[in-house]
């Protein structure tokens, strides 16, 4: 069963982690900001006509009230109920008269937290009548004005109803801009992050508006039909270079079995280069099955169960010709047969590509093959590998300068391991190498 590779999950970040959120945010801090500014324009500038209109009034007021003066010499009542005149300083009620006893003429200014409906600010001026030691005192009652009519207290209020409307109306027109400018590329984001590699979706740049965001979906479109098209190639050669390859190898191993139907005598004369050509078939057929797992962009997950032992001795047997005559010893050890998630032919690859490798390698010396329920090893007492290339080992085509393989067996293993999820660990030294698996 062929267990298709799936691309890691997209962990959805948290709102306030989002561009949308940044949109959103910068929208209503904008609306904001913009509608408390010019409300505080606006109200500095109604109360600044306000104190313009009141000053105004007062001096009406006041001249009026002194041209009738002059003509009548006798005090006339003033049309405001909130201006008091006085020409006599016994007068004015005992909370103004010590106030205001004895000042020169001018404007004054004060203010109690008890008036009635609230703070008490009154405006005194102080003018002394021509040709006469008679002075007028005029007392403005600028709080009972307010406390009547409240208008800094109404504008106020506007300001503060309109900014909470503002601001609200900014984050619900801001939700909405967030959510038109974001959306399309959230819908794009998904339809990638839900894509594999051998069904990369094409043709879906139509859905979206010839904006920024379109651009980058027609973008996409265009790499994903590249890669489908470079994909389909490459799995078209693999086909054709597999059955290619399979076909001579047909031929040869037929060969073979007819060769040993011959007498004895007859095989005397060509045991050797049969066992050769044996060998050469085994390791045509490792490097086409290695060259196919490489061109999978999955590897085949087990479902049925095997003995992971017998598949080792077996490795090991097919190996066993590289070791003869060297003076190599090549032991197994097992002290459990695991339970794997994939395929046997796949764990079969992997070992088998290590095994051979030491064997191929170590000139005298040992191979110990290990077997444990959590991981597999190979250990050896060959030369090492370079220093200067074990970090890149597992890399397609890297091998040292005395390797005569292919330089793809290493990482094939690491292909099997990554595709199960196992942990490959390699050490080297001077006089050996060790290479864990761990499942």
């Amino acid at each position: 069963m062929m267990r298709p590779q799936r691309p890691p999950r997209e962990h959805k970040p948290r709102f306030f982690k989002t561009h949308a959120f940044r949109v959103f945010l910068s929208f209503v801090l904008f609306g904001s900001l913009l509608t408390l500014g010019y409300g505080l324009a606006v109200s500095h500038q109604m109360r600044q006509i306000h104190n313009k209109m009141e000053n105004f009034r007062v001096q009406e007021e006041i001249k009026n009230y002194l041209d009738n003066y002059d003509e009548d010499k006798a005090p006339i009542l003033t049309r405001s109920l909130f201006i008091n005149i006085y020409d006599e300083i016994e007068d004015i009620p005992p909370n103004f008269r010590d106030l205001l006893r004895g000042l020169p003429d001018g404007t004054y200014f004060s203010s109690r937290p008890d008036g009635i409906g609230g703070p008490a600010f009154h405006r005194y001026l102080i003018r002394s009548l021509p040709g006469q030691e008679k002075k007028l005192y005029f007392i403005i009652d600028d709080g009972g004005f307010e406390a009547r009519f409240g208008l800094h207290d109404q504008i106020d209020r506007v300001f503060r109803y309109g900014f909470f409307v503002a601001a609200a109306l900014s984050i619900i027109v801001g939700l909405a801009n967030a959510h038109l400018l974001i959306h399309p590329m959230a819908r794009l984001l998904e339809r990638v992050s839900r894509s594999r590699p051998e069904d990369l979706p094409v043709g879906f740049s139509e859905e979206y508006s010839h904006d920024e965001v379109g651009a980058l979906a027609r973008a996409m479109d265009s790499t994903n039909k590249r890669i489908r098209a470079f994909i389909e190639r490459e799995q078209q050669f693999t086909r054709d270079a597999s059955h290619e390859l399979r076909t001579p190898v047909t031929v040869i191993k037929g060969a073979v079995e007819l060769m040993e139907q011959l007498t004895e005598k007859d095989k005397k004369n060509i045991q050797r280069p049969l066992n050769r050509i044996q060998r050469s078939v085994s390791e045509m057929e490792t490097l086409i099955e290695s060259l196919l797992l490489k061109a999978r962009e999955e590897t085949a997950m087990g479902t049925a169960s095997f003995s992971a032992d017998t598949l080792v001795k077996d490795a090991m047997q097919e190996s066993g010709y590289l070791v003869e005559g060297k003076g190599v010893i090549l032991s197994f050890e097992c002290t459990g047969n695991p339970s794997l998630d994939v395929s046997g032919p796949d764990f079969k690859m992997a070992v088998s590509n290590l095994i051979r490798n030491a064997c191929t390698y170590t000139r005298v010396g040992t191979v110990t093959v290990r077997l444990e329920p959590l991981w597999f090893e190979v250990e050896d007492t060959g030369p090492g590998i370079d220093p200067t290339v074990i970090d890149q080992i597992t890399d397609p085509f890297v091998k040292c300068e005395a390797s005569q393989g292919h330089g793809i067996g290493l990482s094939i293993v690491k292909r099997v391991c990554d595709q199960a999820g196992w942990d490959l660990a390699i050490s080297s030294r001077a006089h050996g190498t060790r290479v864990r698996i761990t499942f």
